[in-house]
């Protein structure tokens, strides 16, 4: 009997010493990437997207930073599963950080889903993300957007400004993207990268992702437009913000037999204000104060804002015509006073000779006291 309870013992310390073994490592290896208030300050310093006052990752508290650098590195990755050991978090907190994940980063494409699982203290305890695909299939997509973007970036020169790196990734995404509601992977920017079709997620995520990569700050801001749910970007030029749609610039889904060659810039640099008239931003996770129209707005940038009332101002928008008609084509974007000014100068141009020595064909949306006129 003493022999039994004796080998009894033994077996009982072996299967201690082995929970606590087992313990220790799923500690050790759980704890070995909790990232601490240091390493949320040194990737902050580092990266001057992520530390606009209007990044994602700006609207968080301390603890849920750090949670927001443990997930990226384990998207980064490609990890499906793992503890949140060290960094305490609840359902609701998680639910924000990976918004904010997905806000700052649209080269994350190719994440699908987060689901999570809790302790008996009702906090995240792990974290399972869901791919798109495998990681052979993800890493491919992941070289595709690379060369992309390196194709689009290669345009940039040294002399250009801010505003003109953006213009031209602006017109370059319109000119080389349809609206299309049925487009394959039209909530990513793969839908753009792989198949020039989108959709409003599409068009500002790709926007985000370029302008980011050329150094200008630009994030990711959805909420409801007057046709329904819709996205488009906030973006920083020489410490000035304004807002850019690309999507509503595009002639694919602006409709009304645009010409081919016609670009809109309607919605390149707006206020606030401008913006409000139709859409309104969703605040559930964030909050956007309100912004004046920046200088860097198309018409303000361009000296393309006119008001008729003024001495010259119609004649000033004649030459401009006469230079382009001169030129053999082109396509000439003006914004007036107000709307009824519209109306004026589409009136005063019927009687000019301008109308009777070429073909110019304009737009305009019924509502806005903008034109486009093209000139072929």
């Amino acid at each position: 009997m003493k022999k039994f309870l004796k080998g009894l013992t033994i077996v009982f310390f072996v299967v201690l010493i082995i929970i606590c073994g087992f313990t220790f490592y799923l500690i050790y290896n759980n704890n070995k990437d909790v990232i601490t208030e240091e390493d949320v300050r040194e990737f902050q310093n580092s990266d001057q997207i992520i530390n606009n006052p209007y990044s994602g990752f700006s609207q968080l508290s301390d603890e849920e930073k750090a949670t927001y650098l443990r997930i990226t590195n384990e998207i980064e990755n490609l990890n499906p599963d793992f503890y949140l050991t060290g960094n305490n978090i609840t359902e609701e907190q998680l639910n924000k950080i990976t918004n904010m994940i997905l806000k700052d980063h649209p080269e994350y494409f190719y994440v699908n889903n987060f689901s999570y699982r809790k302790n008996y203290n009702n906090l995240v305890d792990s974290i399972m993300i869901t791919y798109t695909g495998d990681s052979e299939t993800v890493n491919q997509q992941k070289q595709e957007v690379e060369n992309w973007k390196n194709s689009i970036l290669a345009m940039i020169t040294p002399e250009m400004s801010n505003y003109e790196v953006a213009k031209l990734l602006h017109d370059h995404l319109v000119n080389n993207t349809e609206y299309n509601v049925s487009s394959l992977n039209n909530q990513n920017l793969l839908s753009v990268v792989e198949g020039q079709q989108s959709v409003c997620a599409g068009y500002s995520k790709a926007y985000q992702y370029l302008l980011n990569e050329a150094g200008i700050f630009a994030t990711y801001v959805s909420g409801e437009a007057n046709v329904g749910p819709h996205a488009w970007n906030l973006v920083e030029i020489d410490g000035e913000y304004g807002f850019v749609d690309v999507t509503w610039d595009d002639p694919s889904f602006i409709g009304n037999n645009t010409p081919d060659n016609f670009i809109s810039h309607q919605y390149f640099g707006i206020s606030t204000d401008q913006l409000s008239q139709t859409r309104t931003i969703d605040t559930t996770y964030e909050t956007i104060p309100t912004f004046n129209e920046p200088n860097f707005n198309y018409y303000v940038r361009e000296g393309l804002s006119f008001d008729l009332s003024e001495p010259g101002a119609y004649y000033q928008i004649i030459n401009l015509l006469n230079n382009i008609k001169a030129n053999g084509s082109g396509s000439l974007e003006v914004r007036l006073a107000n709307y009824d000014q519209v109306d004026q100068l589409l009136n005063q141009l019927s009687y000019d000779p301008i109308l009777y020595s070429g073909t110019i064909t304009y737009v305009t949306d019924g509502i806005s006291p903008i034109i486009n006129f093209v000139i072929n």
